[in-house]
């Protein structure tokens, strides 16, 4: 089991692994020794597991939110969850993981050729874990994404577009 911990750590196991999740939190639950090393040896994995089961997300995103409500709700879904000790390296490689399954969505969605066997993916989903992730990197940068929007566009409505 803390092989199966520490590859949640190292994120080479994915939180949609349900039998894997339930077999980690059982264990953690059923020996106090065990947990103590888990602690020790993985504490950000063991975090991420006693959250995912013993706390449901407090966290509501007001109705018609705007970019700053989004990053607000990003900044505190990241603390609650336990992400917050993400590295950039990390943040980047989680964001191009997501960029290629929206890819592949809609690939699959265009009808164009994919593997058969291979997952399949919700463009919508996916589009939302990419701006998740966007959101994150903003948050980390300190940069108002709705405020950079705007000066960028005032950048580009000064091109010459052809």
């Amino acid at each position: 089991m803390l092989s199966v911990l520490c590859a949640v750590a190292r994120r080479q196991l994915f939180c949609y692994d349900i039998t894997a999740l339930v077999l980690v939190v059982q264990w953690i639950e059923r020996s106090p020794p065990k947990a103590k090393m888990a602690v020790r040896i993985c504490p950000r994995a063991y975090n991420y597991f006693t959250r995912i089961v013993s706390v449901k997300s407090k966290l509501k995103l007001k109705k018609n939110p705007g970019l700053k409500d989004f990053q607000r709700y990003i900044a505190a879904m990241v603390q609650e969850r336990g992400f917050a000790e993400e590295t950039i390296p990390e943040m980047f490689m989680l964001l191009m993981e997501e960029c290629g399954e929206m890819a592949k969505a809609a690939r699959k969605m265009a009808k164009i050729h994919t593997d058969k066997n291979s997952e399949h993916f919700h463009l919508d989903h996916e589009v939302a874990d990419v701006f998740m992730y966007l959101l994150d990197i903003c948050n980390h940068f300190d940069i108002d994404l709705e405020q950079a929007f705007r000066d960028k566009e005032k950048i580009n409505a000064k091109r010459t577009w052809e």
